[in-house]
């Protein structure tokens, strides 16, 4: 018994020094799995608590869930998974598959902990898909109270965050709770990450005449008027912040408040920045003249070179 007892404690402390990639409130302590594991714990037994879920989920089975949902990591590490390609993801389910392996050595495979984690990942009940759904939920609350420190050093762009909330949402039609979450959750995070409060209705009415003035000057300004270049649409909203993207040649740049992103056309968050002068016509400038020079130095091999790790996104 004390030699079990030893191995689960191993195991939990083990778990305790796996950072992720998220921080305090600080911008400058770690995050640790079992910082992460506590907050979900916590968070899915107070959703269990709302009227419309009260009577339909277990909420033991719900903090049993919370609890070994990551225990895995304890011998295969934290994976940034957000914007992971095929072949990453392969490499993750591989290492966390030879994690369970070990766990079923040492606990046994008939062990609560081993049916526990293999009972979870078959996500075939509401409990596992609403800790699931949870566990992608809190880590969008972290960078909503650092800051965004987290999304601004891993370059992390909005895309893959609004994707990830259609397939959760689309997995999971009875959960609308959660889906009202996520999108609170995203909005702070994107308030955050583009450090700013929400403007007045007359500060959006002078920024959507602001664009369609910055959009002109920039065709002018690139000498592109008719040659493939679609305009800044606005696309949606944070908060009361808009969103703003640029279609060119399959290449995409978002732009948040005066912050933006450069995704390549597969997808691959090849570049960041801000407006120099903290305008949106500047920040939107700004965000063409990169686009410009990547197009100019990468050509169409810049998505096979970033996935290749030969293109900086500095």
């Amino acid at each position: 018994m004390i030699d079990r007892a030893l191995m689960t404690a191993r195991v939990a402390l083990a778990l305790g020094r796996v950072n992720r990639a998220t921080y305090h409130e600080d911008g400058q302590r770690p995050e640790t799995d079992t910082d992460h594991t506590v907050m979900l714990c916590l968070l899915v037994a107070d959703l269990a608590q709302l009227p419309s879920l009260r009577d339909r989920v277990d909420v033991g089975q719900l903090i049993a869930f919370a609890l070994v949902h990551d225990v895995v990591e304890a011998y295969a590490g934290d994976t940034v998974s957000i914007s992971l390609d095929a072949e990453q993801r392969r490499a993750k389910a591989q290492r966390e598959s030879a994690a369970l392996n070990r766990l079923s050595e040492e606990f046994g495979a008939d062990s609560w902990l081993v049916r526990t984690i293999k009972a979870y990942e078959k996500m075939d009940t509401i409990e596992a898909r609403l800790v699931n759904y949870a566990d992608k939920i809190a880590p969008k609350l972290t960078h909503a109270l650092n800051g965004g420190c987290t999304m601004r050093r891993l370059g992390i762009g909005v895309e893959p965050v609004s994707e990830q909330g259609q397939r959760l949402a689309a997995r999971s039609p009875d959960l609308p709770e959660l889906a009202e979450l996520f999108d609170a959750a995203w909005a702070k995070m994107l308030q955050a990450y583009s450090l700013a409060t929400a403007p007045t209705v007359e500060q959006l009415a002078a920024a959507r005449g602001e664009a369609e003035e910055a959009r002109a000057e920039t065709l002018a300004w690139r000498g592109m008027e008719g040659g493939g270049l679609e305009g800044w649409r606005c696309t949606g909203w944070s908060g009361r912040v808009p969103m703003w993207r640029l279609d060119v040649e399959g290449w995409r740049v978002l732009l948040i408040d005066v912050a933006w992103d450069i995704y390549t056309p597969d997808n691959w968050l090849l570049d960041s920045g801000a407006s120099p002068d903290g305008s949106l016509r500047g920040g939107m400038r700004a965000a063409v003249a990169r686009l410009e020079a990547r197009l100019k130095a990468c050509g169409n091999e810049a998505a096979r070179a970033a996935r290749a790790g030969e293109v900086s996104g500095g």
